[in-house]
């Protein structure tokens, strides 16, 4: 009876189901560590991992920050040169971006103008002579202490060298007093997504079916490859109908080559679905009165997620999830991150089956029943020893 109680004391203590040991490598500590979460981790609708926790050896969680990325380029001032005015056309001055190569994507422009409405074009060079427009015609203004406006033009990502600003007003000069390249984070990565799928022809059309096995598959885009020299093909994505059989379309798109000189090579497109949580695609190609699309192959890709945690020498850590009723976790990480310089010194991977429990003591939206578990297990085994209790003094010989 007790190790009856002991058993349902331990399953009552854990109210997840799988868990892993985290591998963190030979590394400088403590540092930042980075964990790519796998597919098989079942998101949600929208992909807040609320069943996901990270535990040290002694069962405490540990904060961590769901997709956050350290900045790819920090922001930096510009280097101006050229500036000057062209009367009837704009004012010009070129920023220099350095010689390493970093990665930029806007440009700030600084100005005494205490207010202003402009319109600005931006073009890129790698050498100073030949120059790409890459905004034809953006806005920067301010026009109240109330409104703080912007001065800040997008134009990338680009690695270009030279960056030239034109204000393009004819009529009077620009105080342009300097610019600056504002910090920029890592895109969010696609990836190929673990599936099964088929394939069949069913009247003009050629459709391919998926499934992703888990019910919230962060899906992105579908790639497509085929070797048929020239096509023009419209195609239809379907998901499963929500709370009855069959399907129902969510996107559309079109896939096309016109290059005749091709053979057998593969042409390869790429189609955005929009951000999207599903358990099954449906992708129809409508081939009219031509052939079906030879070596057609589809290629479904998906957002990656990951955590960051800090990791301290000797720590050793699990991986927990699949807990229905957990809530999402709320940390501090997350915010500190975006407001702090910081790397990410380790690229953890998981490893081995590991024991899913908890401190209940630590954990957030834990479920009533891990809270309860020791008063209940307490309660139990008095009763117990009640009854045996009882049950003795019948038993005792009568003198």
């Amino acid at each position: 009876m007790i190790a009856a109680i002991a058993f349902l004391f331990a399953a009552a203590t854990s109210g997840w189901h799988d868990a892993r040991a985290i591998v963190v490598p030979a590394t400088q500590l403590p540092a930042y560590v980075r964990l790519e979460l796998p597919q098989t981790i079942d998101g949600g609708t929208e992909s807040s991992y609320a069943g996901v926790r990270v535990v040290d050896a002694d069962g405490r969680e540990v904060p961590y920050a769901l997709d956050v990325d350290p900045e790819v380029s920090p922001g930096a001032a510009a280097q101006l040169s050229d500036v000057g005015f062209v009367p009837g056309q704009f004012t010009q001055a070129i920023a220099d971006t350095g010689s390493s190569g970093t990665l930029r994507s806007a440009i700030t422009v600084e100005t005494t103008q205490p207010t202003f409405f402009e319109h600005v074009q931006i073009a890129t060079s790698d050498d100073r002579r030949v120059w790409t427009v890459v905004t034809p015609d953006a806005l920067i203004y301010r026009v109240a202490s109330s409104d703080p406006g912007t001065s800040e033009v997008a134009y990338g990502p680009s690695r270009a060298r030279w960056v030239r600003v034109r204000i393009l007003n004819g009529a009077k000069p620009f105080p342009i007093t300097g610019a600056s390249f504002p910090a920029i984070a890592a895109p969010p990565q696609l990836v190929p997504l673990a599936t099964t799928q088929s394939v069949r022809q069913s009247g003009t059309s050629t459709i391919v079916t998926f499934d992703f096995a888990t019910p919230n598959t962060n899906l992105a885009a579908v790639g497509f490859a085929a070797t048929t020299p020239q096509y023009s093909r419209d195609v239809v994505f379907e998901r499963p109908a929500s709370g009855e059989s069959g399907w129902e379309q969510f996107a559309n798109g079109q896939i096309s080559t016109y290059d005749s000189q091709r053979r057998a090579e593969t042409s390869t497109e790429t189609i955005s679905t929009g951000d999207r949580h599903l358990r099954g695609l449906r992708v129809t190609i409508q081939n009219g009165n031509d052939s079906p699309l030879a070596g057609l192959r589809l290629s479904p890709l998906g957002y990656s997620h990951h955590i960051i945690f800090r990791a301290t020498a000797g720590g050793q850590y699990r991986l927990l999830w699949n807990n229905a009723d957990a809530a999402a976790p709320v940390y501090d990480l997350g915010d500190i991150l975006k407001h702090e310089r910081w790397s990410v010194g380790a690229v953890a991977t998981l490893g081995a089956v590991a024991s899913t429990a908890i401190s209940t003591s630590a954990s957030s939206g834990t479920p009533w029943l891990q809270q309860a578990a020791l008063p209940i297990a307490l309660a139990l085994l008095f009763v117990v020893l009640l009854v045996v209790a009882l049950i003795a003094m019948r038993k005792k010989p009568e003198s």
